[in-house]
């Protein structure tokens, strides 16, 4: 074999190999890793889940301290100190049994597994919580006294960004308007990290508030953010 056929032969060889290597087949485009909580096989697909939210009830306690627990624990560590969050998620993380009776707090079920993935809703009337940045006020009669509030949205971290803070936020939005009109101003505390979240709704940041959870020295950073429905 001459050079100029073994340099042909090369050739040839080389341009066999680049195109194994660029067949579909070949390439690894996405890698898929499972995330807490469950299989790779569940969190893989794209498509747009119809999540099934339902009031909750007593029997729901358990699956949603356990997604309240798991996001503010995770979701909330960018914008709160670590010390902070070990002795103020156990405070926040166990909704009242009123809550779970009210019938307008709500958990989102995969509607597969039945896995409960979130949790929120409202109340016609916002709980009234000291601000201690001004003792002298509390945020219910700094808005008035009948002010629909959100309560507790969460999302379990192995289901962010699938939806399920909308679908509840779709519920509530949905049931405020049905029963008490357009005419209405809803308000959350948010945590630091959910300020964008509301105010990707049509919330406002009002105040700052740091808000007691143990009736001593344990305070909690939040924001009170208000919304006119009608806007």
């Amino acid at each position: 074999m001459n050079s100029r056929t073994t340099s042909a032969v090369c050739a040839l060889l080389l341009l066999l190999l680049q195109s194994e290597s660029n067949h579909p087949l070949a390439m690894t485009t996405e890698h898929h890793h499972p995330a807490a909580g469950g299989s790779s096989s569940s969190r893989r697909s794209p498509r747009i889940i119809p999540w099934l939210v339902r009031p909750a009830t007593p029997h729901d306690g358990v699956a949603a301290t356990r997604v309240l627990t798991a996001s503010y624990s995770e979701l909330l560590r960018p914008d709160y100190d670590e010390e902070l969050l070990s002795r103020a998620v156990p405070y926040m993380s166990t909704p009242r049994e009123s809550l779970l009776n009210c019938g307008t707090w709500f958990v989102v079920e995969h509607p597969e597994t039945g896995e409960i993935t979130g949790c929120g809703g409202w109340t016609a009337e916002a709980p009234k919580v000291k601000n201690q940045l001004d003792p002298t006020t509390t945020t219910a009669a700094a808005v008035g006294k009948l002010v629909p509030h959100l309560r507790h949205f969460a999302c379990h971290p192995a289901w962010t960004r699938r939806g399920v803070a909308r679908a509840i936020w779709d519920r509530t939005w949905k049931e405020i308007i049905e029963q008490l009109g357009p005419e209405t101003t809803l308000q959350v505390y948010s945590t630091l990290s959910a300020v964008p979240f509301y105010a990707s709704l049509g919330f406002v940041p009002q105040t700052n508030l740091n808000i007691p959870l143990d009736g001593k020295d344990l305070l909690f950073p939040a924001t009170l953010m208000r919304r006119e429905v009608n806007s």
